[in-house]
């Protein structure tokens, strides 16, 4: 089984994750921004950042960020 981060692409609508399980068969799950205003990395080496702060908040943030990025390493130590 691998997991791997997909990039962001446009509006912020979940961060996603990619898992193939040995058999080849592909699930994604979604995680949603808990309570933190703070953008991720990913976000701010983005070119448009300041529209969606400043408009509607869609974006990704950075406890969400973390949280995949571990979510990712369990899977793909495992």
């Amino acid at each position: 089984m691998k997991a791997e981060l997909l990039p962001l692409s446009g509006k912020y609508y979940g961060t996603e994750i990619k898992i193939t399980d040995d058999y080849g068969y592909e699930y994604k799950i979604e995680l949603w921004n808990s309570g933190n205003d703070t953008p991720s990395v990913r976000e701010l080496d983005g070119d448009s950042i300041e529209n969606y702060v400043v408009y509607d908040n869609h974006f990704e943030n950075k406890n969400t960020y973390e949280l995949a990025c571990k979510i990712v390493n369990l899977i793909n130590k495992s």
